[in-house]
């Protein structure tokens, strides 16, 4: 039986773009999170959702056999109707070859259609066309456009895309500055090739203040998400206990990880760092990275490993000791944050964007 994650859940496998940022510049699968119009809300009403859902169902073969061909049936009167549910579909259906021969202007065109209606998922493919040029000449200034009306909407794939037109002068003037905002709107839904964006862009100054520590935070954040370039990023600095106190069994674990992915120099540092190591210790570092389950893309918590390491660590430039930097909210980090929190005047309690905020400030002399 033949399953369509892409109608499922709206998964969609894109080739590498190229970017400034050289860790992403890696084969990904990018998920829009649940972005898509409610089907009792797209386009039309009562049998016309009927209908797509009954197509839905023949691609996905919910009960029944899958019919990919009968689904294109029932989409195509639906979306010459102006369903922008069915119009979307029936554009991954020509994208795809799905019971239809793979025609990818009639894709993008069905995908424009319903992005005029407001369909995110939709504009963020139209844009995405226009990006590769696939069903039409490769226009940056169509893909800008397409991809600014999904990000708007608060897709987190377009606004992750949006912000690298932004930082590669893609159908806008070059400005790496600008990319930031939409890095950040994409991460905070979870979309984890923004917080890789988001570790390398701070590590390294691009377009803000040079961050190095706030830059891992974002790094090991991605590599909680199981992106490679990233536990490469973190794994490393983590070990080398260049930015805070070393955590060379964190830092194993994920260059093990980044190895398996075959990224460039992982090998060779886990070699190397196996040498400084006690053998309990390597052990401890491979339970950790065989048993890794990597964090769902869409989710975020700002309790998690990355945000309180960093908070530990910037803690301890403040002058308030929050006890060992690995990254567990035990007794004394949590005594750490209320010390800081009141003689900063922070109102509340626990690790929040005031108190990170805050941190940051003292270092940097700003908030942002």
């Amino acid at each position: 039986m033949m399953t369509s994650p892409i109608f499922l859940q709206r998964r969609m496998a894109v080739r590498p773009v190229r970017l400034i940022i050289p860790a992403a510049v890696l084969a990904i699968t990018l998920t829009a999170c649940a972005l898509g119009p409610d089907l009792e809300t797209s386009g039309g009403q009562g049998a016309s959702n009927a209908n797509v859902a009954l197509a839905r169902a023949h691609f996905e073969g919910d009960g029944r056999p899958v019919d990919a061909a009968r689904g294109v049936q029932l989409l195509i009167p639906e979306a010459e109707a102006g369903n922008a549910e069915a119009q979307f579909l029936l554009g991954l259906a020509y994208r795809d070859g799905l019971g239809v021969a793979k025609d990818p202007a009639r894709a993008l065109k069905m995908f424009e259609q319903a992005g005029a209606q407001g369909h995110p998922d939709a504009s963020y493919l139209a844009g995405l066309a226009y990006f590769r040029g696939r069903g039409v000449e490769a226009s940056g200034n169509q893909a800008f456009r397409h991809m600014s009306r999904a990000a708007g909407a608060g897709h987190a794939a377009a606004q992750y895309h949006l912000g690298l037109f932004h930082q590669t002068g893609t159908g806008t003037a070059k400005d790496a500055e600008a990319a930031i905002p939409w890095f950040l709107k994409a991460a905070d839904q979870g979309f984890p090739e923004a917080a890789e964006a988001l570790g390398f862009v701070y590590g390294n100054g691009i377009g803000v203040a040079k961050e190095p520590l706030w830059g891992l935070r974002w790094s090991e954040r991605a590599a909680a998400y199981g992106l490679a370039g990233a536990r490469y990023r973190a794994g490393a600095i983590l070990a080398a206990g260049r930015l805070l106190p070393a955590d060379r069994r964190t830092g194993l674990a994920y260059l093990i990880l980044a190895a398996e992915a075959d990224i460039e120099g992982a090998e060779k540092l886990v070699a190397a760092l196996e040498q400084q190591m006690a053998a309990d210790e390597i052990h401890k570092a491979r339970s950790i990275a065989r048993n890794h389950q990597p964090a769902r893309a869409g989710t975020v918590d700002d309790g998690d490993l990355a945000t309180v390491r960093f908070a530990q660590a910037a803690l301890i430039r403040a002058g308030i000791d929050p006890g060992p930097v690995d990254g567990l909210m035990g007794p004394r980090t949590r005594s750490a944050i209320a010390t800081f929190r009141i003689r900063e005047g922070i109102s509340g309690s626990g690790i929040d964007k005031p108190f990170l905020d805050a941190l940051r400030a003292r270092k940097n002399g700003r908030s942002s």
